[in-house]
């Protein structure tokens, strides 16, 4: 889950009865705790490290990583677009986009064509987002299903 505001991940924290490392809670100085964008901001940067470290420690088996948005999806593209091993796949999914006019579409392609197709009519029923959001829940739905 998204960090968006210091108060928000303190009582989520507590409600949960979770134990948040010191060198995460020293990272949200006094003076920052009531800057929500600047706790957005660190939180992504949290977020971040720990999909690294996870997938480093895993030896790159790691299939998928799931995010609970809270409504929140811009978060979730930010998170994406910062990270280097979740950005990968959506610049593989361009890649394979880039292919289907040229007819050289392998399997592997193809499932994620196939993949990309049910994800853009999932998304299409939500007339109601912007590009941003549409976007953020296009990486969100993408990486769950193509790590």
């Amino acid at each position: 889950m998204p960090i968006n505001g210091y108060g928000i991940f303190q009582r989520a924290s507590k409600l949960s009865h979770a134990s948040i490392p010191a060198s995460i809670l020293n990272r949200f100085p006094d003076e920052i705790q009531y800057d929500d964008n600047k706790v957005k901001e660190i939180g992504i940067d949290i977020i971040n490290e720990m999909i690294d470290e996870i997938y480093e420690r895993t030896n790159h088996r790691v299939k998928g990583f799931h995010f609970y948005t809270l409504n929140l999806e811009k978060s979730i593209a930010q998170i994406v677009n910062k990270s280097n091993i979740l950005s990968q796949i959506l610049l593989k999914q361009e890649s394979v986009e880039g292919n289907e006019g040229d007819g050289s579409l392998n399997a592997q392609d193809k499932n994620t064509k196939d993949r990309k197709k049910s994800i853009d009519n999932a998304i299409d029923d939500d007339d109601d987002d912007d590009d941003a959001t549409t976007t953020a829940k296009r990486a969100a739905f993408a990486i769950l299903h193509q790590i």
